[in-house]
C-alpha cells in the first residue's frame, strides 16, 4: 500500500509539472494584478498640468497627469473660479493621464467656463482621504457651444409648440417656461415640479414632437444605429432625494405619421435626479429599454428599436416616495440629439 502511494504521488507531481511547463511567462494575465488592487495607497506623482495657460477656442487641450500605486476610485472636478462652471472626470485608473484626464474645455455642470478666468482641479479618492490639487490654468479663450445635432429645444423660441400634461391628483406648482434661475445656455428653460399627494405614478410632463422640433414627421438622424445616437439634456436638480425623471422616445413603427400607444414602442430611460445645479446627462439610444406600462407602448408592432421612427419625446416627472408630501421637480434645457459621441458644450 506504501508503494502505491507513493508511486501516485509521484504521478500527480509529473502531471503538475507538464502544466506548468506548458504555461507561458509572457502569456497576458486576464485584469489587473493583485498588487494593483490590494497593494497599499501612495501618491506616487502628485497632480500636475500641462499647461497653466489655455485657449479652447484655438482647439488646445490641458492634460492633467498624476500616478498612484494602486487602482482605486477617483473624482477629478475642475472648477471654474469665476464662473463656477464644473467639469468632473471619473474612473479607477492608478496611471492618471491620457484620454482619462484630457480637458478640451467642456463642461459637467453648467454654466460654460469664461475667457479670461482661473480654473483649478481636485482629485478625491473614494476610499481614502487624501486630495491633490493642481496649479491654477487660466483660460484664455472659451471652448464656442457646439453647433449641430438635432435639437429638440432649448426653450427660447415662444413659438415653438409644446404638450404639457399633468395628473389630477398632483399639486402642480409649475409646468412651462421659466427663467428664474439662470440657464445652462440662453435664457430659458421648462421646469416641472409639485408635490404628489395621493402616491401615483406619473405627475406631469412634456412632450416634444418631431414636427414641433424639426418641422418633420420623425426626428431625424443620418444613421439608424442605436449605438451612435446619443440624447442630451441639461437638467436641473434641487437636490430632492424623491425627484426621478422617465424620458419616452415614442416610435411611429408603421409610419403613418401618428404614434399609437396601445400598438407602438415606447423606449424610455430614467434619471434619479439627486444633485443641485444644471448637469449634463448624456447617454446613447441603446441604453433605453421597452416600457413597462401596459397599453403604453409595452407592445412593439415591430419587435425592434427604429431610432429613425421616434415621431415623440416626453418628459416625465415621477414621485419616487409617493405620498410622501415632499414637493420634486426639476429642469430641463437644451436637449439635442448628436451622433458618433455625446454633446460637448
Amino acid at each position: 500500500m506504501k508503494k502505491y502511494l507513493l508511486k501516485l504521488s509521484s504521478a500527480m507531481l509529473l502531471a503538475l509539472a507538464l502544466v506548468l511547463a506548458g504555461c507561458s511567462h509572457d502569456d497576458d494575465l486576464e485584469g489587473p494584478e493583485l498588487v494593483d488592487l490590494f497593494g497599499e495607497f501612495e501618491i506616487l506623482q502628485p497632480l500636475t498640468v500641462s499647461r497653466t495657460t489655455v485657449d479652447f477656442s484655438a482647439g488646445e487641450t490641458v492634460e492633467f497627469r498624476a500616478l498612484l500605486s494602486i487602482r482605486t476610485p477617483w473624482e477629478m472636478r475642475i472648477e471654474g473660479l469665476t464662473s463656477g462652471a464644473l467639469k468632473v472626470f471619473e474612473s479607477n485608473e492608478k496611471d492618471i493621464s491620457g484620454d482619462i484626464a484630457n480637458w478640451n474645455g467642456s463642461i459637467t455642470f453648467a454654466p460654460s467656463f469664461q475667457m479670461g478666468e482661473q480654473a483649478v482641479a481636485t482629485i478625491r479618492f473614494t476610499n481614502y482621504p487624501d486630495s491633490l490639487v493642481s496649479d491654477t490654468i487660466t483660460i484664455t479663450g472659451a471652448r464656442p457651444v457646439p453647433t449641430g445635432g438635432v435639437l429638440i429645444s432649448d426653450f427660447e423660441d415662444p413659438n415653438q409648440a409644446f404638450n404639457v400634461f399633468s395628473e389630477a391628483q398632483f399639486e402642480e406648482s409649475i409646468n412651462g417656461i421659466a427663467s428664474t434661475l439662470p440657464a445652462a445656455f440662453g435664457s430659458n428653460y421648462h421646469y416641472m415640479k409639485g408635490t404628489d399627494n395621493n402616491g401615483s405614478v406619473f405627475v406631469c410632463g412634456l412632450g416634444v414632437s418631431a414636427q414641433s422640433a424639426t418641422g418633420e414627421v420623425h426626428y431625424p438622424f443620418t444613421t439608424s444605429n442605436e449605438n451612435r445616437v446619443y440624447f442630451n439634456a441639461f437638467i436641473y436638480g434641487e437636490g430632492a432625494q424623491f425627484t426621478n425623471m422617465v424620458i419616452d422616445f415614442q416610435e411611429d413603427d408603421n409610419l403613418d405619421g401618428t404614434y399609437v400607444p396601445a400598438e407602438e414602442g415606447t423606449y424610455n430611460y430614467t434619471i434619479k435626479v439627486d444633485w443641485v445645479g444644471w448637469k449634463l446627462v448624456s447617454f446613447p439610444l441603446s441604453e433605453t429599454q421597452l416600457s413597462t406600462n401596459g397599453g403604453l407602448g409595452n407592445i412593439d408592432a415591430n419587435g425592434r428599436k427604429e431610432v429613425d421612427r421616434i415621431i415623440n419625446i416626453q418628459f416625465i416627472l415621477l414621485s419616487e416616495g409617493g405620498q410622501n408630501a415632499e414637493p420634486v421637480g426639476y429642469g430641463i434645457d437644451y436637449a439635442v440629439f448628436t451622433e458618433g459621441q455625446p454633446f460637448q458644450p
